[in-house]
């Protein structure tokens, strides 16, 4: 997914084995997702493409690929303690989950829908994320309650607490 300066300047990158049925339902998520956030406002007319999407994973889970032929280049590497969990675990206000693992990029070119990016050196992000309907339905996610301060909320270190996410976070 591609996010821009405003709302409506969303691409969704779709992999060409997804069904239209798969295609409409995420968009489906999505739109309720934006449109029952206390801070911004959902994608009017999201732009999508069906592209043919590449990812690999190395074996060691430390070097992640990701390829879109003509749009998308990108290559990071994501440190691992000695136990293999990843090493620098953030909290964070993301659509899917509440936590991301910071990655250094080695490769990022972007170019489409106007812009054009060559950022290799960069931070970037791994997820990993299992969120369900109950998830949602339990306000469980951190991006549920934010209200654009900067700040978590009340409710966010509340959820930070109650999820043991603090002893997650990794110096």
């Amino acid at each position: 997914m591609y996010r821009g300066e405003q709302p409506s300047d969303v691409t969704y990158y779709f992999d060409q084995s997804s069904r239209s049925e798969q295609r409409e339902a995420f968009l489906h998520i999505k739109g309720f997702m934006w449109s029952n956030r206390p801070c911004g406002k959902p994608a009017a007319n999201p732009r999508t493409k069906v592209v043919p999407i590449s990812f690999h994973e190395s074996q060691d889970r430390t070097t992640y690929e990701l390829s879109i032929p003509g749009i998308l280049n990108s290559k990071v590497k994501m440190e691992r303690d000695a136990d293999g969990s990843p090493a620098h675990t953030v909290v964070a206000l993301d659509d899917w989950g509440n936590t991301i693992n910071y990655a250094n990029s080695l490769i990022f070119e972007y170019e489409d829908a106007g812009r054009s990016w060559d950022r290799p050196g960069h931070q970037s992000n791994v997820r990993y994320f299992h969120t369900t309907k109950t998830t949602w339905d339990n306000e469980e996610l951190l991006m549920q309650h934010r209200d654009g301060s900067g700040s978590f909320t009340t409710k966010q270190k509340e959820i930070i607490e109650k999820l043991g996410l603090k002893h997650q976070v990794k110096k």
